[in-house]
């Protein structure tokens, strides 16, 4: 009976704790931005679209879209 009473206790105090423990911060939204691509000495202006959702816990997912001279980039 001893044991039972404990391990409903230490039960109900973990599910206390883990509700009680804050939200993982977010990242949903949307970022934009740009700079310069160098690679083997030539040089591209590149602008980049990021959208990121939740995936569900502390994991995102994201869509990215990178426009440079060359043609446009999806990730």
């Amino acid at each position: 009976m001893r044991h039972g009473f404990a391990l409903i206790s230490i039960a109900a105090i973990s599910a206390l704790l883990a509700a009680a423990a804050p939200a993982a911060p977010s990242l949903e939204g949307y970022w934009k931005g740009s700079g310069i691509v160098s690679h083997k000495g030539a040089e591209d202006r590149v602008e980049c679209r990021v959208h990121y959702t939740r995936a569900g816990g502390k994991s995102f997912s994201y869509t990215a879209t990178c426009a440079m001279e060359s043609g446009k980039y999806d990730l």
